[in-house]
Protein backbone atom coordinates (compact mmCIF):
# COMPACT_ATOMS: atom_id res chain seq x y z
CA UNK A 1 0.00 0.00 0.00
CA UNK A 2 1.32 3.42 -0.98
CA UNK A 3 1.06 5.97 1.83
CA UNK A 4 -0.96 9.12 1.20
CA UNK A 5 1.29 11.82 -0.11
CA UNK A 6 0.32 15.47 -0.19
CA UNK A 7 -0.73 16.88 -3.54
CA UNK A 8 2.01 19.33 -4.59
CA UNK A 9 -0.60 21.55 -6.26
CA UNK A 10 -2.47 22.22 -3.00
CA UNK A 11 -3.08 24.41 -1.16
CA UNK A 12 -3.18 27.18 -3.74
CA UNK A 13 -4.96 30.43 -4.52
CA UNK A 14 -7.79 29.68 -6.91
CA UNK A 15 -9.98 32.08 -8.88
CA UNK A 16 -13.32 30.65 -9.87
CA UNK A 17 -16.01 32.31 -11.92
CA UNK A 18 -19.75 31.67 -12.04
CA UNK A 19 -21.71 33.14 -14.94
CA UNK A 20 -25.45 33.16 -15.11
CA UNK A 21 -28.84 34.76 -14.84
CA UNK A 22 -29.90 34.99 -11.23
CA UNK A 23 -31.60 37.78 -9.30
CA UNK A 24 -28.71 37.93 -6.80
CA UNK A 25 -25.92 35.77 -8.16
CA UNK A 26 -23.34 37.26 -5.81
CA UNK A 27 -25.30 36.29 -2.69
CA UNK A 28 -26.14 32.86 -4.10
CA UNK A 29 -22.45 32.12 -4.78
CA UNK A 30 -21.46 33.32 -1.30
CA UNK A 31 -24.07 31.06 0.30
CA UNK A 32 -22.98 28.07 -1.80
CA UNK A 33 -19.28 28.49 -0.97
CA UNK A 34 -19.58 29.40 2.73
CA UNK A 35 -20.07 25.87 4.12
CA UNK A 36 -17.07 24.65 2.10
CA UNK A 37 -14.75 27.62 2.65
CA UNK A 38 -16.06 29.52 5.67
CA UNK A 39 -14.89 32.95 6.66
CA UNK A 40 -14.15 34.45 3.25
CA UNK A 41 -13.96 38.22 3.35
CA UNK A 42 -16.40 40.23 1.20
CA UNK A 43 -13.40 41.40 -0.85
CA UNK A 44 -12.87 37.82 -2.04
CA UNK A 45 -15.91 38.24 -4.31
CA UNK A 46 -16.33 40.47 -7.34
CA UNK A 47 -19.50 40.99 -9.39
CA UNK A 48 -19.54 42.10 -12.98
CA UNK A 49 -22.64 42.49 -15.12
CA UNK A 50 -22.79 42.17 -18.90
CA UNK A 51 -23.24 45.31 -20.99
CA UNK A 52 -26.95 44.73 -21.52
CA UNK A 53 -27.42 43.48 -17.95
CA UNK A 54 -28.68 40.06 -19.02
CA UNK A 55 -25.91 38.11 -17.34
CA UNK A 56 -23.74 38.49 -14.29
CA UNK A 57 -20.36 37.02 -13.46
CA UNK A 58 -19.09 36.45 -9.95
CA UNK A 59 -15.40 35.83 -9.41
CA UNK A 60 -14.23 34.41 -6.10
CA UNK A 61 -10.59 34.21 -5.04
CA UNK A 62 -9.86 31.72 -2.28
CA UNK A 63 -7.22 29.34 -1.01
CA UNK A 64 -8.23 25.78 -1.83
CA UNK A 65 -6.77 23.10 0.44
CA UNK A 66 -7.29 19.97 -1.67
CA UNK A 67 -8.89 18.67 -4.87
CA UNK A 68 -11.93 17.36 -3.00
CA UNK A 69 -12.71 20.81 -1.61
CA UNK A 70 -12.38 22.36 -5.07
CA UNK A 71 -14.67 19.75 -6.61
CA UNK A 72 -17.26 20.28 -3.86
CA UNK A 73 -17.20 24.05 -4.39
CA UNK A 74 -17.77 23.70 -8.13
CA UNK A 75 -20.59 21.21 -7.52
CA UNK A 76 -22.28 23.59 -5.07
CA UNK A 77 -22.09 26.50 -7.49
CA UNK A 78 -23.43 24.45 -10.39
CA UNK A 79 -26.54 23.70 -8.31
CA UNK A 80 -27.47 27.40 -8.20
CA UNK A 81 -30.51 28.03 -10.34
CA UNK A 82 -29.58 30.19 -13.32
CA UNK A 83 -25.85 29.39 -13.33
CA UNK A 84 -24.88 28.73 -16.93
CA UNK A 85 -21.14 28.29 -16.62
CA UNK A 86 -18.65 27.74 -13.86
CA UNK A 87 -14.94 28.14 -14.60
Amino acid sequence: MIPDTPDPDFPHLHHLKAIGQHEDLLQAVREAIDPLAPGLEPGAFQLRESRQGRYAAVTCSLVVENPEQLQAIYAAIQKIEGVLLCL
